[in-house]
């Protein structure tokens, strides 16, 4: 006996449960001399069937529910009673009439049932089956009973392990399910942020307690010293602030759960506005709670825009006045020549020569108005073009004599920079005008000993002409209104001269750009190449 369990002791026992309770079978039979042997585990409902077999007849049924039901066999006595049944001569036992057949057939002689026991409760059998007529001794049974041990936990260990890989099956299916799960989430956020991305405007997200969530690349490059800006204060990394800003759209939304809008001005370190951006809020509702968790920022600059607003308003006015001027302009002129020529001849009678100072005075304020009217009239948008192939050069350099003069007058200086630059089509008295009255501004803007630059270049398909003062800037107040007509700062100024710069740099398909600062300001004319 000792050396039946040195045989099971070598036995596996990492082997699956159902192969290693086929290995103690084959150790039971071929040592103890049993011809085939069988498992059989039952459940609750009283159902067997066979879950383990060694050397077993290839016809023998696996379902022992076939013949008769165990719980009416001797097997059910074994299970009933905890303790191992043994029959000899099967043949003649009541209880396995419906085997009969096969008993004769496989000449089986003895058969014993030992139960499988677990916390005290049978709940199956294993079956020893011999051909030969067996006496079996109490130390035979006892092993038996032993074995049966081992048996049940190999068999409770196969459940367990059954149960292992259910488990284990449900595990990796559900591990399937949250792998796919997160490849639909990783598609739908790399989608999300394609769409974030390819957003040229600022669009940004922050949380109820104001802190970024996510920023679009826009956003980031606007606000590029405070990168990364996720987990930061959106009043902090925006403005450089500890509080909420003032008029704070998000704080509207998440206050009242509706959206918002605010135009900002955009300043430079001096304070000077650069530009405008236009917010948009968005209330960020979570459907399932019904609740809003923060604010999605939609931020679009439109600086360029309102400039071409305003460049467009003041063209309308320009367009306006132009037509007013070319409709009455002519209008005025032919009275006020009359009331002039009959002034001439009263200032000749002798009857009026005491009033000789009064009439003098009358025709010269109707000349000032008239040259007014003549400079009025220049604003005409039908006014007729008269532009030939001409050297932007040369027509500065034949006026810079001029220039010179009204400078040493004042005790200013005037520099040429004159770079090789193409011809354009141009109206030489127009062009003139345009630069006496942008040098003339400059000069008027100077304190003495100042120097005034005249410099013409070429740039990316176009021609500059830059008139540059060394004054002391423009106010942002002013720079707004600036070739506004008849708006001036002069105490003698009719507010027409840069109005009619602009003109003509319309009228030349040219951009009138202004640049300012506390060192001086430039006045920069773009002439496109080959624009007729």
């Amino acid at each position: 006996m000792d050396n039946l369990f040195t045989y099971i002791a070598n036995i596996d026992i990492l082997l699956p449960p159902s192969i290693y309770i086929e290995k103690i079978l084959q150790v039971l039979c071929d040592k103890l001399g049993y011809s085939f042997s069988s498992v059989i585990e039952v459940d609750e409902q009283g159902m067997g069937w066979m879950i383990a077999s060694y050397n077993l007849p290839a016809n023998y049924p696996h379902d022992v529910n076939q013949k008769a039901p165990v719980l009416s066999s001797p097997s059910g006595e074994a299970i009933s009673t905890g303790h191992i049944v043994v029959v000899n001569n099967p043949s003649q036992e009541p209880r396995l009439a419906a085997w009969y057949d096969m008993i004769n057939q496989y000449n089986i002689k003895t058969i014993i049932w030992v139960p499988l026991i677990s916390n005290g409760t049978a709940f199956g059998t294993y079956v020893l089956y011999d051909t030969r007529l067996r006496n079996t001794p109490q130390e035979e049974l006892n092993v038996l009973k032993q074995i049966s041990v081992m048996i049940s936990i190999a068999i409770y260990s196969n459940n367990y392990l059954d149960q292992l890989n259910q488990k284990t099956s449900e595990l990796e299916k559900e591990i399937t399910r949250r792998k796919q799960i997160e490849i639909t989430l990783r598609e739908k956020e790399s989608f999300l942020a394609g769409v974030i991305e390819s957003i040229q405007d600022g669009l940004c997200v922050i949380d109820s307690d104001f802190n970024i969530i996510r920023a679009n690349t826009t956003v980031e490059r606007w606000n590029f010293q405070q990168r990364p800006l996720a987990g930061k204060k959106c009043y902090q990394a925006f403005k450089g602030r500890t509080e909420i800003c003032d008029r704070c759209p998000a704080y509207d939304t998440l206050t009242t759960g509706t959206s918002s809008y605010v135009l900002v001005t955009m300043k430079d370190p001096g304070g000077d506005i650069v530009g405008w951006k236009e917010i948009y809020s968005f209330p960020l509702v979570l459907k399932k709670l019904d609740k809003i968790e923060g604010v999605i920022l939609y931020v679009r600059d439109v600086t360029e825009k309102l400039k071409t607003e305003q460049e467009m308003a003041r063209l309308e006015k320009f367009n306006l006045i132009g037509a007013m001027a070319a409709g009455i302009g002519h209008e005025i002129r032919n009275p006020m020549t009359t009331v002039r020529g009959f002034l001439q001849l009263l200032r000749e009678k002798k009857e009026c020569a005491q009033y000789g100072g009064y009439y003098n005075l009358m025709i010269e304020e109707l000349d000032r108005a008239n040259n007014i009217i003549s400079t009025f009239l220049s604003l005409a948008k039908d006014k007729p073009k008269n532009l030939q192939i001409q050297s932007l050069n040369a027509i500065i350099e034949s006026i810079y004599p001029l220039l010179l003069a009204d400078a040493t007058v004042s005790d200013l200086n005037i520099t040429l920079e004159l770079n090789n630059i193409p011809d354009l089509y141009l109206d030489p008295e127009e062009i003139r005008q345009l630069i006496l009255n942008l040098v003339r501004n400059g000069l008027d803007a100077m304190s003495p000993g100042g120097t005034l630059t005249i410099k013409t270049y070429a740039d990316r398909g176009e021609v500059i002409l830059a008139v540059r003062d060394e004054g002391s800037g423009i106010s942002p107040e002013i720079l707004g209104k600036l070739g506004t007509p008849f708006f001036t700062t002069k105490d003698n100024g009719t507010g027409l001269g840069l109005a009619i710069c602009y003109s003509i740099a319309d009228r030349h398909n040219a951009e009138l750009q202004i640049e300012t600062g506390p060192g001086g300001s430039t006045f920069s004319a773009r002439f496109k190449l080959n624009s007729e």
